[in-house]
């Protein structure tokens, strides 16, 4: 609209100066294309909002319809004369449409900033949500390095029975050493951390990393089996964040002892965990937000595990006391 009052006016100016048109004339030009542009502009908003539903052309509606028909109020005032009243109706119809448009560009930076927020959330939804798929393939490697062990051992176990029915029948002595040697040679069977198989092979996971970098990892863990109001993934994703941001933290440390301790506790229907682990003290809050050790940005595992309990009807909180981050969720089993 601004654009074709700007040429319109330019036209009328332009006319006047080059001496094609006296003032009274390109007056009258001026207030014949005005309203075609803004009977123009109206139609253009209106075909907007009902052909594409438009949701900024249906605010600028009012605006523009009350501007035309102010506009040719005062044009059928200007030709005919007939009262006074009208004289200021298109200066009327201005101030109303930087009013409307002052409300609508105030809407539209709102609509802006809620899709940005929008945008955020769905960011972390999905970070959330890469968090629990990590999880599960993370979980349905481990069962799959089991199942791998165990055909092994199955196909190994077949030669050994070979060669046990072979020395049976020649050397007794020699079956006697053989047999010492594979009993010393049998796996330690894993250690069973909790009642969930699920989250024990998660916690076996990290107590082999925990081994192989020399951090004390104590746990004393009690997890049902089968829970009613939270899924296994979600239980895995929680004590999987847990202990990687513990684990990782302890590998930056590059003074004093390094040590994790998980324990979990089961009241009535209420699954209880604590951690606290050790770190080099280094820690950046925004507001209620942990910002990420990896990158510029907020960390999404400690947001996954508040996100997690919360939509399993409980909470989670963690601090600092000096070099020791303690940690601590529940949530309704």
């Amino acid at each position: 609209m601004e654009l074709g009052v700007t040429v319109i006016c330019g036209i009328s100016f332009l006319l006047q100066f080059l001496g094609i048109l006296p003032f009274t004339q390109s007056m009258y030009l001026f207030h014949l294309l005005l309203p075609s542009v803004l009977l123009f502009l109206t139609g253009w908003t209106i075909f907007e909002f009902v052909r594409y539903k438009n949701v900024s052309a249906k605010r600028f509606i009012f605006s523009t319809c009350f501007l035309s028909v102010c506009s040719l109020l005062e044009l059928a005032n200007y030709r005919i004369s007939f009262t006074y009243v009208f004289s200021s109706m298109f200066q009327l119809g201005i101030i109303v449409f930087l009013l409307v448009t002052g409300i609508t560009s105030g809407l539209s930076v709102k609509d802006s900033l809620d899709l940005k927020n929008r945008k955020k959330e769905l960011a972390f939804e999905q970070g959330l949500m890469d968090i629990q798929i990590r999880e599960q393939q993370h979980r349905s490697l481990l069962l799959a390095e089991h199942q791998q062990k165990l055909s092994r051992q199955r196909h190994d176990l077949r030669h050994h029975l070979t060669v046990l029915r072979e020395l049976a029948d020649e050397d007794p002595d020699k079956l006697k050493d053989y047999l010492d040697t594979l009993m010393d040679n049998i796996p330690s069977a894993r250690k069973s951390f909790c009642e969930n198989d699920a989250v024990n092979a998660i916690i076996s996971h990290y107590n082999t990393i925990c081994k192989a970098n020399d951090i004390d990892f104590s746990v004393s863990l009690a997890v049902p089996d089968q829970n009613k109001h939270i899924s296994d993934g979600d239980l895995c994703a929680i004590f999987g964040n847990l202990v990687e941001n513990a684990v990782e933290a302890c590998c930056r440390q590059t003074t004093g002892s390094r040590f994790i301790k998980l324990s979990s506790q089961v009241h009535r229907n209420f699954l209880t965990i604590t951690m606290d682990n050790s770190f080099d003290g280094k820690i950046e809050i925004e507001g209620n937000r942990f910002r990420s050790s990896k990158r510029d940005d907020f960390g999404i595992g400690i947001a996954s595990i508040k996100s997690i309990a919360q939509n399993a009807r409980g909470d989670a909180d963690f601090k600092q006391e000096g070099n020791v981050f303690l940690s601590s969720v529940y949530v309704i089993l």
